[in-house]
């Protein structure tokens, strides 16, 4: 006991080893930095993408428009008025085929104004109706059986307008959601962007 107690202080009186014997190899995981390198490129810690190909190109959000921000509006306007386009125009071209798919107390709701997230039962949108609305200024995209509203988010998407708007407009968006970002509980991101659910 007493020769393991004398080993210990010896190891604590050695000197220091010092820095660049501490530096990680350039590619293995450097948790100081929160990234590793993958045949020489940046990845991000712990991202879903990592097993899809490695690096995710990100662009340059503008200003106003980062994550806070997005929580302020969806918080804000959205908790009172929705963050839904697309809805008078659904009312005037639409209405003998939401009077199909909807039960009449939604539709009341519907054009009461209440806010689609807020409407019981849940609105019904068909494919039909999904692919009238697939604009930048009225997006609409399905994510696992519910039907969302991108139009608002597009200036927020950290991977940048164009990639969710190709990939998402007036479509099912949810294979690519899931190879993406299955990690995002996208229920909560777009909890005010809800239009209604998907039916087949």
């Amino acid at each position: 006991m007493a020769q393991q107690i004398e080993t210990a202080k010896d190891n604590l009186r050695k000197p220091a080893a010092s820095k660049s014997s501490l530096a990680p190899p350039s590619n293995q995981f450097n948790p100081r930095l929160g990234q590793s390198l993958r045949d020489g490129i940046p990845t991000q810690a712990g991202c879903s993408t990592l097993g899809a190909g490695g690096y995710r190109n990100k662009v340059r959000l503008k200003p106003g428009h980062s994550a806070l921000d997005w929580h302020a509006l969806a918080s804000g306007k959205g908790k009172s008025q929705g963050l839904v386009v697309g809805i008078d125009r659904l009312l005037s071209e639409d209405m003998e085929k939401l009077q199909q798919l909807n039960h009449p107390h939604t539709l009341i709701q519907l054009q009461r104004g209440v806010p689609p997230y807020l409407i019981r039962p849940l609105l019904n949108i068909d494919r039909e109706l999904l692919q009238k609305h697939k604009t930048l200024d009225d997006c609409w995209c399905v994510i696992k059986g519910r039907v969302y509203c991108l139009t608002y988010y597009f200036d927020f998407h950290p991977g940048g307008v164009d990639i969710l708007f190709k990939t998402c407009a007036g479509k099912d968006g949810t294979e690519m959601f899931n190879k993406y970002h299955r990690w995002v509980s996208f229920d909560k991101l777009l909890e005010t962007c809800l239009v209604g659910v998907f039916v087949s």
